[in-house]
């Protein structure tokens, strides 16, 4: 009981410092908090949903240690906002302040980042009606939907001082290597990419894609010329009014890029 207050409170901090930085209007009314463990979580997950958000009772939800597989999920109804937390894992309040941050960034995307918002419930269910156009979108939205979340927590939080890229060789190239065709954590390899790039001092500080290029460069890490496309792609559309929006044809050809990435990276 003692963790689940003290998550309570961290959630409401991290609401009022969103609201004050992208005047937003998050609160203890229009937002849910839910507390689960791998152990209740089938049931609180249920019962969320069924209340708030029922076109979330997928069967997904059901498969074998899905509870297992993240520490907070956020969720966005008609009426409601929500957000999942585990309440085992006692992190310091830093991370946890942070991962709710991250949270209200899906939120605040879900509904903001194309005009009446909801990309994945208008583009991601087989919009094309064509497979290979529907996995660009989908494979493009689920790199995207995590980069940006990122970047816009670190933009937010109070906390985050940036990373040196010459720090984070190491990582990236462990994740650079985990992006391949048909890997469960590709996508979260390439969002995790894209958002230490573009949050780094280095990201921040260079004003053009030529001088942040020629840092990454300078790092040799990357030896497959494809993952510089797919950043560069990224960069420019973070460089737009607003950074977080979105249309189709962007979301298609980073989805097109991205697998490009997969499939000459598993062939090199």
């Amino acid at each position: 009981m003692e963790l689940i207050e003290k998550l309570t409170q961290i959630a409401y901090d991290a609401m009022l410092c969103f609201n004050e930085k992208i005047e937003t209007n998050f609160t203890s009314e229009n937002t849910v908090l839910v507390f689960f463990t791998p152990k209740t979580g089938a049931k609180v997950y249920e019962e969320m949903c069924k209340q708030y958000f029922p076109n979330r009772l997928t069967q997904e939800y059901k498969r074998k240690g899905y509870f297992n597989t993240f520490l907070a999920q956020a969720f966005v109804g008609k009426d409601k906002y929500g957000i999942l937390m585990r309440s085992d894992i006692n992190l310091p309040t830093k991370e946890w302040f942070h991962i709710i941050l991250h949270e209200l960034s899906h939120i605040y995307c879900t509904t903001n980042e194309i005009e009446d918002g909801h990309f994945y419930d208008k583009y991601c269910l087989n919009y094309a009606e064509d497979s290979i156009i529907d996995g660009y979108i989908n494979s493009g939205y689920a790199v995207w939907r995590e980069c940006i979340a990122d970047i816009m927590a670190n933009s937010i939080n109070p906390y985050f001082y940036g990373y040196e890229l010459v720090d984070l060789k190491d990582e990236l190239h462990r994740l650079i290597k985990c992006i391949v065709p048909f890997a469960d954590e590709a996508k979260q390899c390439m969002s995790l990419i894209l958002a230490y790039i573009m949050t780094s001092k280095e990201g921040y500080a260079t004003e053009t894609w030529v001088e942040l290029d020629t840092v990454i460069r300078n790092l040799k890490v990357f030896k497959n010329e494809q993952i510089y496309d797919v950043v560069h792609y990224v960069y420019e559309n973070l460089h737009k009014t607003p950074y977080w929006g979105i249309d189709i044809n962007f979301i298609e050809q980073l989805g097109f890029k991205y697998l490009m990435l997969c499939t000459t990276n598993f062939t090199s």
